[in-house]
């Protein structure tokens, strides 16, 4: 069968998916004008205040100008109380909101744009409000970063490639460069995206009060990776071979540690690291690793409508929680292995089941009339009716 031909995406500027990740994706910045169409119905400067009120959403304020010196800048941590916002003044501070595709259906939708992008790759959508002259300062950021302009117009400036020996500012509460070379600049209006990638400085001004969002990916370091791989090692790989020394000999001086004993070490250190299998479970247990668990489905089995009747909404569709992360091991066409929000999913060897799955992994919206077909499987309706129990998945009536 012939491969469909790569379709061209006018949110990327009509390049195909592949034309951009070889020519751009963490290599140069790319501006795409016009990129988004009703950018008013994302989000609101009210919704994102209200957010930033509850106790279990990350958000921060952010005031300062590099013109006013590097001492005015400021950091306050939410949760906030409403009276803050009435202290601010009318320029020079921006309100940051981590995550709003988690409680907002509006901003979500935006996420299926980048699932060119492999999904234990993508993190979450980031919204700013911003007054005129609000900023987060000059910076960079060690993930690669798409910027589409809501509302309002804001000024970017792009610099040059950073690394950790850039230097910051000195007692400062925000990693802010000492040092900002602009070598780009660009103004964007709604509907504007701007794609960034890692480490690449950036200073972004509001011109106009405004609202941003920022389509984050995860970018794990290897601190981040061996922390998760050698606590895997301890609690589920069974790694329990102790230090073994048959081949002991005598030393004049028993405080020595002989270079033997610390190749041993390495020895087994390296078997572990060698296990592809291993290593293939570390990723895909971090991939699927929720940002926010306290935000993990939790909904009452009580007030959800039962599997069977929704299978009967033929028009309508089930949506992935928000907060369901999905990553699956084996060929890409035959899942072998399957992880939601960090946990090894355990399913029966069927055909119909591995078809469901691959399903729910690429689409956050699944159509009923999609799900019907697999789900007169009894093996594969039962294994199903568990996942959606958990709440991983809500109904979404039709039109």
């Amino acid at each position: 069968m012939n491969k469909p031909a790569p379709q061209a995406l006018d949110y990327l500027g009509g390049l195909t998916a592949e034309q951009f990740i070889e020519q751009y994706w963490q290599k140069k910045p790319l501006l795409i004008r016009s990129a988004f169409s009703d950018t008013e119905s994302w989000v609101d400067a009210d919704t994102l205040a209200g957010l930033a009120l509850e106790e279990d959403v990350e958000s921060r304020i952010v005031s300062g100008h590099p013109d006013l010196g590097s001492d005015s800048w400021q950091l306050q941590q939410g949760p906030l109380e409403e009276s803050t916002f009435a202290t601010l003044g009318d320029e020079n501070w921006t309100l940051l909101v981590q995550a709003v595709d988690h409680y907002l259906p509006e901003v979500a939708q935006l996420m299926p744009c980048f699932d060119f992008i492999p999904g234990w790759r993508q993190d979450d959508i980031m919204a700013s409000y911003a007054v005129p002259g609000g900023s987060v300062g000059p910076h960079y950021d060690q993930y690669d970063v798409f910027l589409l302009q809501g509302s309002g117009t804001k000024t970017w400036q792009v610099g040059e490639v950073c690394d950790q020996h850039s230097n910051l500012l000195e007692n400062c509460p925000l990693s802010i460069l000492e040092q900002f070379n602009p070598q780009q600049s660009w103004t964007l209006a709604p509907g504007d995206m701007l794609y960034l990638p890692a480490n690449w400085s950036h200073f972004g001004v509001a011109d106009t009060e405004g609202i941003t969002l920022s389509v984050g990916f995860r970018a794990p370091s290897t601190q981040e990776f061996l922390d998760h791989f050698v606590g895997l090692c301890a609690t589920q790989f069974g790694n329990k071979i102790h230090y073994q020394d048959a081949d002991l000999t005598t030393q004049k001086n028993n405080g020595w540690i002989d270079p033997k004993a610390v190749h041993t070490f390495q020895s087994l250190l390296q078997d572990l690291i060698q296990d592809e299998q291993k290593i293939a479970l570390t990723l895909a247990q971090l991939g699927s690793q929720s940002k926010y668990p306290h935000h993990s489905p939790n909904q009452d089995a009580d007030e959800m409508m039962p599997l069977s009747e929704v299978l009967d909404n033929i028009e309508s569709s089930l949506i992935r929680d928000e907060n369901t992360r999905i990553n699956y091991l084996g060929d890409q066409a035959c899942p072998q292995q399957l992880f939601i929000n960090g946990e090894r999913v355990d399913f029966p060897a069927n055909a119909q089941i591995e078809k469901l799955i691959l399903l729910l992994a690429h689409q956050r919206t699944i159509e009923i009339s999609s799900l019907v077909p697999l789900l007169e499987n009894k093996d594969c309706f039962q294994w199903f009716q568990r996942l959606y129990n958990s709440g991983h998945f809500y109904y979404q009536e039709g039109d």
